[in-house]
């Protein structure tokens, strides 16, 4: 037997707290992780230009052991610390998923034609995502720290700690599930809960656009993206709550879908208010008003005296 609205809603609202205490953490995370690390690495040395490349110019060959080697040793230093911030970036699409995946089942309620794999592959995403993320982040800070203490520290010796085909695999698996949580989460789910009036028609815009910079943001914005990110989970975890200004889209209270007006719609709907018009009920005409009766033509008194005689 088909859940019943009602039911629909009370299941919603006794799974809400966890949703949204999980897309407040992912907003949490997705700035957290990088601003730790940027806060670890504020003391490391910094290798300028000129000295990678002068030794290169002057001699022809780089210089050995290579400058670099003293940002490794301080790596080695702070390693745990660095894990740390790496371990908190991963957290991010997994807690993202899950709050996707939230606002994704609430859709399928409301329109059954909505996949039923969408949700556990945004979660799948999400998780293959944050694995990759953290093996990849741990793999290579872990190279740089026992490179830091290696007897071959040469320009060579640094070069393959980004190279391999470990390294190369994992990054093709954590690229297509980054355009799986992006385009089937954020792009595909905020548009589909918009259509059944679940967001607003500006949360679900900027639902598709935190999706699409998702992928594209580091080469757009420079990794800027992650306040829009913030911006929007943080939004959908008050949303999820029911603490929404103004209140709650009303789909999320009837537990059926209540698409947005159009433009048009809305025009309509101003220019009937405007000229005091009802309302046409869809799909049946305007009753037209019977036609009033003609009135009866007065009798002369001369056709009354005729009558009277002949009676």
């Amino acid at each position: 037997m088909a859940d019943t609205p009602q039911d629909v809603v009370a299941q919603e609202r006794r799974r809400a707290p966890v949703a949204a205490a999980t897309a407040l953490a992912a907003g949490l995370l997705v700035v957290a992780g990088p601003v730790y690390s940027i806060t670890v690495a504020a003391d490391q040395p910094r290798v300028t230009l000129p000295e990678a490349l002068g030794p290169l110019i002057s001699r022809g060959r780089p210089a050995e052991p290579a400058p670099v080697i003293d940002v490794f040793r301080f790596v080695d230093a702070n390693l745990a610390s660095f894990l740390v911030g790496v371990a908190l970036s991963a957290l991010a699409p997994i807690a993202m998923g899950l709050a996707l995946a939230f606002l994704i089942r609430a859709t399928r309620n409301r329109r059954s034609d909505l996949s039923k794999v969408l949700a556990p592959l945004v979660i799948a995403s999400g998780v293959v995502l944050g694995i990759t993320q953290l093996v990849l982040g741990t793999l290579v800070l872990t190279r740089q720290a026992g490179l830091a203490t290696a007897a071959d520290q040469s320009a060579t010796a640094v070069r393959q700690i980004s190279e391999g085909t470990g390294l190369t695999v994992l990054q093709s698996v954590g690229q297509f599930a980054q355009l799986g949580l992006a385009g089937g989460g954020f792009v595909y789910g905020s548009l589909s809960a918009m259509r059944v009036g679940l967001l607003t028609r500006f949360m679900g815009i900027l639902g598709i656009a935190v999706g699409v910079l998702y992928v594209l943001g580091p080469f757009l914005l420079g990794g800027n993206q992650t306040i829009i990110q913030m911006f929007f989970l943080f939004a959908l975890g008050l949303l999820f709550r029911g603490r929404w200004p103004g209140g709650v889209p009303p789909a999320w209270v009837t537990g059926q879908a209540q698409p947005w007006p159009t433009q048009l719609e809305l025009r309509e709907a101003r220019e009937r208010q405007r000229t005091g018009e009802e309302p046409e009920a869809e799909g049946e005409p305007m009753a037209q008003p019977a036609p009033a009766p003609a009135p009866a033509r007065p009798q002369s008194s001369s056709k009354k005296k005729k009558k009277r005689k002949r009676r």
